[in-house]
């Protein structure tokens, strides 16, 4: 990844919008490292569609949930604050969430997690 990307990357996730805890911030970019192995393309070019087929990969890859969370918020989170690109709405392998669990939901009936585009108020 070019240095011009790190340095962006540093700089938002010191005193952007979104500050990441330094912890945060190595996972991120190590997240972020791996998900440009994965594209093999410039993060100017990332889109949704790199995203979806990453989490698809990473879900026959047998990650866990969790990790695969943790790497979808990350690469969200880059899209939003470093390269500035709406990665729109995101095709994602059914990922079943802690408040299932609680709600009584099995795996089978959880529902698909999506990241929506943000869409301004209509007037």
């Amino acid at each position: 990844m070019s240095a011009g990307i790190r340095a962006k990357f540093e700089m938002r996730a010191v005193s952007g919008k979104s500050p990441l805890a330094e912890n945060s911030r190595r996972n991120y970019w190590n997240h972020l490292v791996a998900f440009h192995r994965f594209c093999q393309k410039p993060a100017t070019q990332w889109r949704g569609k790199d995203v979806s087929a990453w989490m698809f990969h990473l879900e026959r890859e047998r990650y866990s949930i969790p990790s695969r969370r943790q790497k979808l918020c990350a690469v969200v989170w880059a899209f939003k604050n470093v390269i500035e690109i709406d990665p729109g709405i995101l095709d994602l392998p059914l990922i079943y969430l802690h408040g299932d669990a609680a709600r009584g939901v099995s795996p089978l009936d959880a529902q698909p997690l999506q990241i929506a585009r943000k869409t301004p108020a209509l007037a």
